[in-house]
């Protein structure tokens, strides 16, 4: 499965990085960690993400 960079989800999902981390932060979308400490995400992560985004513009919680 191909992961992508927190600057790629970011501009695919269009929602800042600072949004992904604090997804990440509190739980939402636990992103794996590279080699390198960066944050990295799988197509189901950023399914994840959409239905955050969608439930968001929903009011629900």
């Amino acid at each position: 499965m191909i992961k992508k960079r927190i600057s790629e989800v970011s501009k695919l999902a269009g929602v800042s990085k600072r949004t992904l981390q604090y997804y990440d932060d509190e739980g939402g979308v636990v992103a794996e960690r590279s080699e390198n400490n960066h944050r990295l995400y799988d197509e189901e992560m950023l399914e994840q993400i959409w239905r955050i985004i969608v439930y968001k513009g929903l009011d629900l919680n």
